[in-house]
């Protein structure tokens, strides 16, 4: 593989060189008919062969006709199978007006001779194109094409000293930036921690005051919430209250109890209604017999037995009613006094209530105001005797009979009555002494 450096030529004598007066001669040069030449335009290829055949003829005779300088061309290339794989191949330079021929190595890696006459041929036509491109036609236009070459050449090195230089200068640029960044960043990390102390002393402070505040409002719906529960036991109690004293004023009692109550009631009042049929009946026959023995003077005068049982039936029908008004007398006055206690009982109960209250309100009220208990001595003062019923003998009602009975044992002086199996003597005196056994 070898390359030369060639000054740069237009576009025109690239196509005359390499097509004209290379390819169309490939006789000459022993290329064969397979020979053919690639134009490369910036990325897009076109072939042409000996015949100069091409699908873009257009394109190549624009190239042609273009007299200026120009350089559209970026590389152009010769092969055929006669040159053994070796290529003769022409890149123009990007940075520079210096281009590269350059011949490949064929297939027996060395450059076959073929291919160096024809790498010799085109180098010489690139360098006598040069002085059409200089514009002189006089002997020394080689000699200004290195000149040229020479000034493009320190150019260039100018151009890579002020590359580095540029390329220090960078570095350095970078450096101070690098220097400042970290500087900024050492000055942003203090002012961020700074303001991270600010912060948190700020959240800190916020959630004191925040718990402050909370437990304020906790006290304070606390204090609500008693309020609302002094209001509610109020209210309960004063329904309460208000409750037994409607009682009070008014009651009445169950189905059962009136039930027994009229059943017994009007067993007395059969009893009246007997007793007073009975008597009616004995007095109209008592009139009756007399009324006859005083009519009829021939009469018969009424046995003595019959005159004893009539008699008999007056007083007992007599007794049975009198005995029965008076046990109705004493039935309802009992019924009445019943339900007078049982009034007594509800006010009472309605005051010992209140009582009750007016302790707790107090009780409450002194823990509240005066943060302590309420002394003992006036709670019991105000406690004392609360919901104690008083012990009041229960009066048991009885038959007129049973207390004419009653009367009779407590006057007789020798009364025997069945103990275990055997008899017990006592007097109706020691009897009336004895206390009455109270069931629990």
């Amino acid at each position: 593989m070898g390359s030369v450096s060639v000054p740069r030529v237009s576009d025109e004598r690239l196509l005359k060189f390499f097509i004209d007066e290379t390819l169309m001669n490939f006789e000459k040069f022993e290329l064969g008919e397979s020979a053919q030449c690639t134009v490369s335009l910036g990325g897009f290829t076109l072939r042409v062969d000996i015949r100069e055949a091409s699908i873009h003829k257009d394109i190549l005779e624009e190239l042609r006709n273009n007299k200026n300088a120009a350089s559209s061309i970026t590389s152009i290339t010769i092969e055929s199978t006669s040159l053994s794989g070796s290529l003769i191949r022409y890149t123009r330079a990007t940075d520079n007006f210096i281009d590269q021929l350059e011949v490949t190595n064929g297939n027996s890696r060395k450059v076959e001779e073929r291919a160096s006459n024809v790498f010799r041929h085109l180098n010489s036509l690139l360098l006598q194109g040069v002085e059409t491109t200089f514009d002189n036609i006089n002997e020394s236009s080689l000699q200004i094409a290195s000149a040229h070459h020479e000034v493009l050449t320190r150019l260039e090195g100018m151009s890579a000293e002020l590359i580095e230089k540029q390329v220090k200068q960078v570095q350095e640029l970078e450096r101070d930036k690098q220097k400042f960044l970290d500087e900024r960043a050492e000055d942003f990390a203090e002012k961020v921690n700074s303001q991270d102390e600010v912060f948190s002393k700020k959240v800190a402070d916020l959630d004191e005051q925040y718990r402050r505040r909370n437990q304020e409002l906790d006290e304070r719906q606390q204090k609500i919430d008693d309020a609302d529960n002094t209001s509610t036991r109020r209210k309960t109690t004063t329904r309460t209250l208000d409750e037994a004293q409607i009682k009070a004023r008014g009651f009445s009692f169950s189905e059962n109890v009136n039930r027994n109550s009229k059943k017994a009631s009007q067993f007395a009042m059969a009893l009246v209604i007997v007793g007073a049929l009975g008597l009616l009946l004995s007095l109209y026959e008592f009139w009756s017999i007399s009324f006859v023995a005083n009519t009829s003077q021939e009469a018969l005068t009424p046995s003595d037995q019959l005159t004893y049982f009539l008699y008999f039936r007056i007083l007992a029908s007599s007794a049975l009613l009198v005995s029965s008004i008076v046990y109705l007398i004493r039935w309802y006055n009992s019924w009445a006094d019943r339900i007078a206690q049982q009034e007594l009982d509800n006010q009472m109960f309605i005051r010992d209530l209140n009582r009750a209250q007016l302790a707790v309100e107090m009780s409450l009220e002194w823990n509240e105001k005066k943060d302590g208990e309420i002394p003992p001595r006036l709670l019991e003062s105000l406690t004392e005797g609360l919901f104690k019923p008083k012990d009041s003998p229960n009066k048991e009602l009885l038959h007129p009979a049973e207390q004419i009975a009653a009367a009779l044992i407590r006057t007789s002086d020798k009364v025997t009555l069945p103990f275990a199996g055997g008899t017990v003597e006592t007097s109706g005196k020691k009897l009336g002494h004895a206390k009455p056994i109270v069931p629990d």
